[in-house]
């Protein structure tokens, strides 16, 4: 049965194995070690700064983390990424910490340059970090944690949030949602079988996206 939390630290290790599956290149996922380290050090990036982060469990283990910031400092969300690629560097061999580097430098280098299309003094919040295990897709349990964060938004009388996504992730969600694509920009990256992945920002009003499911999912 899925329940909806506030994260706890017993939910870092199964996030942390979900995100390394997930975005880490092939060459740390050779290694399941690595590939936790990966996942858990780029959830604990994104919570040093963050205002909430929403858990999907399933049966007591974490399946899925919507995590949040609020517009009170400067952050760029490229910027904050790239600080943990020398991190992972040290912890793999010279060939494959050199390849790591080099496209998580490209990937945040292209993250900062997207923002120049958007003013961040515009919005209020930002979803920051949102993945969902892959077996739990389409159940609506996405839904289910995104509502939680627009009630958490909504309560605090936020109006207006974005996020970042890109074409090796489900952009495809917000788009179905009717969230507004306010900026967007092609690059060099790879990403496990996409060349050239594009990058993308999409907006949103808090109350709107808040209204489609408030009388649905259970809070």
């Amino acid at each position: 049965m899925i329940r909806y939390r506030s994260i706890e630290t017993r939910d870092y290790d199964p996030l942390a194995d979900i995100i390394g599956e997930m975005w880490a290149t092939p060459n740390v996922r050779k290694s399941k070690a690595l590939t936790r380290i990966y996942g858990r050090m780029v959830l604990l990036f994104f919570l040093s700064k963050h205002s909430y982060a929403c858990v999907a469990e399933d049966d007591g283990t974490a399946v899925g983390v919507a995590v949040t910031r609020d517009q009170s400092d400067d952050f760029v969300w490229g910027h904050h990424v790239g600080d943990f690629v020398p991190t992972v560097f040290h912890f793999v061999d010279d060939s494959t910490g050199m390849s790591e580097f080099q496209h998580w430098t490209g990937y945040c280098n292209y993250s900062a340059e997207i923002e120049k299309q958007m003013d961040r003094r515009d919005f209020d919040a930002e979803l920051q970090l949102f993945i969902l295990n892959k077996d739990y897709r389409g159940q609506g349990i996405g839904s289910g944690m995104l509502q939680h964060v627009l009630e958490f938004w909504h309560k605090r009388g936020l109006k207006k949030f974005f996020l970042h996504t890109d074409t090796a992730c489900t952009w495809q969600y917000y788009q179905g949602r009717g969230m507004e694509r306010i900026a967007a920009l092609k690059t060099d990256v790879i990403s496990g079988p996409i060349p050239n992945v594009e990058l993308f920002v999409y907006a949103d009003d808090v109350d709107k996206q808040w209204a489609m499911y408030k009388d649905q999912i259970a809070l």
